[in-house]
């Protein structure tokens, strides 16, 4: 097995860790108040908006420029010490930005019947969380150069899942103010921050050099400074694309609804984790088949992906779908998620185009294509600012109207990126399987649509999820659609003498 498989799987498995203790969270933590949850989110989602606008470009430089400072240990040091210096001007501009145009801006627009005051009087948090959420996508970019994800993996999702429930619970049990509330998600987040730095350490990054003169001198510099000015706007649009709905609802509708739309797109987001896992790993790969012309290897880690993404994201669809209610039941709130299968279905059914759609996204970006990949990016930026304006300012659907807009901005972007691809490479990730897999979900579906159980929710989930599984288990047994995948559940089912 490759180092790409092996790190895919311990990352997917905390992954796996990662969900379990958010639907642990979700179900029994932040439903304590919703109120206080839609706030912390809101101001997530607005630094994670804010926060390419402080990197300056360096996050994607971190990846595709990194084997040119890889010789030895000295020139990663100045090649780490000039994204942390560019990145920290970036972050300058940007806190001097919030305040002497972002502000101004914010008071004009305030009106009775929006929440634009959330984001001037929480002005100073929304700053420091950008700020530390841009060193922390830094510094997790930078580590994936050395194709050693589980600690970082931890890091950055196992940290916040422990770390959120806690402060909802402090703040339920101790009466906090939403001063502190915010104090606290910065502490959090520093401290996510902080591992990063002593995790590199551990790696060997001990020294960084802000002589940043052989990074300058690199043949490649101008190169790298039109790239990054590209990955500016490109990182922007994208933040924007996939968080904007959150800040949206946020701007005009209560914390509560916001924080039962977060509950949904946390579900929702479910579906992405194979993608999360299989594409932040290959990556380094995929640089080297582009820079080497190599499209053969390209073509096949592109359909290879593809297949097996579609198929997980089916899989995770389909068991979420069919027990949501049931899920949701489990809160002790049900009636407060009213609708909820609804929204779910279309922040769902985004996500599963997106994964059909592969790496398309991350072939733009690191070939020559890479200026596609701004205007694409931005049209799906302007595409859901404008969608979400619409369905929730002027139609006023909620969370509804969030979830559709995603959805709708979600399948343009990734038909316009598939075609860019097969016009630059000849090449694209379908195949007949991912027909059969989606059919094979809405059967599941229907089926549990026509015989519904009354049992406990907890019964009704494990006897759905178990023939549910079965199913696409007997799929995969039964078929030669996806090798990889019969292969590592035949040698599972063997150790319990099944299938030997």
């Amino acid at each position: 097995m490759g180092i790409i498989a092996r790190q895919s799987i311990k990352s997917s498995s905390l992954n796996v860790i990662s969900t379990v203790l958010g639907v642990i969270a979700m179900l029994f933590i932040y439903t304590k108040d919703l109120d206080a949850y839609g706030f912390l989110q809101t101001l997530i989602a607005l630094a994670l908006i804010l926060s390419p606008f402080a990197s300056l470009g360096m996050i994607g430089v971190a990846i595709k420029y990194f084997p040119n400072f890889n010789k030895d240990p000295a020139d990663r040091s100045v090649f780490l010490g000039f994204l942390l210096l560019i990145t920290t001007l970036g972050s300058i501009l940007l806190v001097g930005g919030y305040f002497l145009i972002g502000i101004p801006i914010l008071n004009l627009l305030d009106k009775p019947t929006n929440n634009f005051d959330l984001y001037i009087d929480h002005a100073t948090s929304i700053c420091v969380l950008s700020v530390i959420q841009v060193f922390i996508t830094l510094l997790e970019t930078y580590t994936i150069n050395f194709y050693r994800l589980t600690i970082q993996t931890a890091t950055t999702l196992l940290l916040p899942k422990i770390g959120l429930p806690i402060i909802i619970l402090l703040y339920v049990s101790q009466g906090w103010e939403y001063g502190q509330l915010e104090l606290a998600l910065i502490s959090l987040q520093s401290i996510v921050l902080f591992s990063l730095v002593g995790y590199l350490y551990y790696l060997g990054e001990r020294k960084i050099s802000f002589h940043i003169g052989p990074v300058i001198r690199d043949d490649k510099f101008r190169e790298l400074v039109e790239y990054a000015a590209f990955g500016i706007l490109g990182a922007v649009g994208s933040k924007i694309a996939l968080s904007i709905d959150t800040v949206s609802l946020a701007s005009y509708v209560s914390p509560e609804e916001v924080g039962i739309y977060r509950i949904l797109v946390f579900a929702a987001l479910v579906i992405n984790i194979p993608f999360r896992s299989l594409v932040r790993i290959s990556m380094p790969a995929l640089s080297k088949h582009i820079a080497d012309e190599n499209v053969k290897e390209i073509d096949r880690l592109y359909q290879r992906t593809s297949l097996i993404l579609s198929f997980l994201g089916v899989v995770l669809f389909t068991g979420i779908y069919i027990s949501l209610n049931d899920i949701l039941a489990l809160t002790g709130k049900p009636d407060a998620f009213v609708g909820g299968l609804l929204t779910f279905a279309f922040l769902g059914v985004g996500r599963l185009f997106d994964l059909s759609n592969s790496i398309n996204g991350q072939i733009i970006s690191l070939s020559d294509m890479f200026k596609y990949n701004l205007a694409l990016i931005l049209l799906l930026a302007v595409l859901n600012i404008v969608l979400n304006w619409v369905f929730i300012a002027r139609l006023d659907m909620g969370m509804f109207g969030a979830a559709l807009a995603t959805c709708l901005s979600l399948a343009v972007f990734n038909t316009f990126k598939t075609v860019i691809v097969y016009v630059r490479f000849k090449i694209q990730p379908f195949q007949i399987a991912q027909l059969l897999f989606l059919i094979l979900g809405i059967l599941l579906i229907i089926v549990w649509m026509v015989i519904p159980l009354n049992f406990h929710p907890v019964i009704n989930i494990l006897l759905r999820s178990a023939i549910t599984g079965a199913s696409f288990v007997l799929f995969v047994m039964t078929t030669n659609f996806l090798p990889d995948l019969r292969e590592a559940s035949r040698n599972f089912l063997q150790r319990f003498s099944i299938f030997s």
